[in-house]
């Protein structure tokens, strides 16, 4: 198939002289009536008779052009929605190559799942086990939406891929990452920042955890209610201390919390909660109710559903990136 870009730039040449051609006759054939005083150029349907005939004849002697031009706004947009659906699938692929999805022992069951706003989010997730047999979990969220905020994002989960079986704690995992950062970032303007909690977990439901991120909720099966688990912790990056947000942890330590068999515990980014809708409402408490009130014996159709839930009280769409990532404790 030629390419229509090029045809279109042979066709330049030809589109110009046509309509040059076309304006000078025009001129031409004003000057000869006032010349012949064929007709009073002063009359309104003079005038209205020369732009109909004018128009047309500029339709007529364009229309290939007209034609093509539109079978290459065609093109184009077909080209656009191309990209889009590679651009999706890009990032589907990316994230079943790089994201855990789910994960079952016999002491743990762990599911997650990310819905960015863009092709490229900033939303991060992890679970791993380390050397000795300790479990690891992971959820950030980077600032931005773009490529810097993904490629920020897959750096932190290869920092701490890394640093899980050399460290003992979430806070000394948090500390070495910025320290890091910080080495591998001079000379270079680095702008993008990250909340990340981290926590640690061993196969009785004990947990250690560090890390600035929004609280988690810990669905408890003897009462059937949720605890909120409150963190604290510093943020991931260099350039963060001007942040209207930004609060150092002046005496860092990690904490701890238990889970029990049958308990579910939820961490998420801020993009589940903070959704508004056309009255600029937050969806806020409603995942907490959500929570309690909904089946949670299959994850994949709850966080499916949750994410329906928000997309629809955000009027069709969503302004930040979605993560959430389920702990169940057998």
């Amino acid at each position: 198939m030629p390419n229509p870009f090029e045809l279109y730039s042979k066709r330049r040449f030809s589109f110009l002289i046509k309509n040059i051609l076309l304006l000078l006759s025009a001129i031409g054939v004003l000057f000869l009536m006032k010349f012949l005083e064929f007709i009073d150029l002063s009359h309104g349907i003079f005038w209205l008779s020369f732009n109909v005939i004018f128009i047309t004849s500029f339709f007529l002697i364009n229309f290939p052009e007209i034609k093509y031009i539109k079978t290459l706004l065609d093109l184009i947009n077909y080209f656009h929605v191309s990209e889009s659906h590679s651009l999706i699938q890009v990032h589907e692929n990316l994230e079943r190559l790089i994201y855990p999805k789910h994960f079952e022992d016999e002491n743990y069951e762990v599911f997650s799942k990310i819905q960015p706003v863009t092709y490229l989010g900033g939303d991060i997730i992890n679970f791993n086990k380390d050397k000795n047999e300790s479990y690891w979990f992971a959820v950030g969220d980077a600032s931005g939406h773009d490529l810097n905020s993904h490629l920020f994002s897959m750096m932190i989960l290869t920092q701490m891929n890394l640093l899980m079986n050399m460290v003992e704690t979430p806070l000394q995992v948090n500390s070495l990452i910025n320290e890091n950062l910080k080495e591998k970032a001079k000379g270079i303007s680095l702008t993008n920042y990250a909340t990340l909690g981290i926590l640690k977990s061993d196969k009785d439901g004990n947990f250690i955890h560090y890390g600035l991120h929004p609280n988690y909720i810990l669905f408890k099966n003897s009462t059937k209610k949720n605890e909120i688990i409150e963190t604290s912790g510093n943020f991931i990056g260099i350039d963060i201390s001007s942040s209207p947000f930004y609060k150092k942890d002046e005496s860092p330590k990690n904490s701890s919390f238990v889970m029990e068999k049958g308990d579910i515990l939820f961490c998420f980014t801020d993009g589940i909660y903070e959704q508004r809708n056309e009255e600029r409402k937050y969806f806020g408490y409603k995942l907490h109710q959500f929570i309690e009130s909904e089946d949670k014996s299959n994850f994949s159709k709850f966080v499916d559903k949750l994410f329906k839930s928000v997309v629809e009280f955000g009027g069709g769409k969503i302004d930040d990136d979605m993560t959430m990532m389920i702990i169940r404790k057998k």
